[in-house]
């Protein structure tokens, strides 16, 4: 029983992986958007859920910079530099969850 106990639980964590990537990948996508359209309630909305999913999955970073564009306030070139840092920390949180079989690339 626990070998079933087991490959259940690896079953689960890369259901949760795969969702969290595919999730965050439309809230990164978003985040570029919301900002081209100089929208920043809806960026800070959308900051809002990517943070939520990288609490999900227990990457604090991320979470730590999505709750700064959560509360966002500051000029198009700071704005830019926290989606950069943003993407950079998912693309790291990306590789390790791959690295550990856990979700695609």
């Amino acid at each position: 029983m626990e070998a079933q106990e087991k490959e259940a639980s690896a079953a689960l964590e890369k259901e949760l992986a795969r969702a969290f990537v595919e999730q965050s990948n439309l809230n990164l996508r978003a985040l570029v958007e919301d900002q081209g359209r100089g929208d920043l309630e809806a960026w800070r909305k959308t900051a809002h859920m990517f943070k939520g999913g990288a609490l999900g999955i227990g990457a604090a970073r991320l979470a730590d910079l999505c709750q700064q564009g959560q509360h966002f306030q500051g000029t198009l070139a700071q704005q830019t530099d926290l989606l950069m840092r943003i993407e950079t920390e998912y693309i790291r949180v990306k590789k390790f969850l791959a690295a550990h079989d856990l979700a695609g690339s």
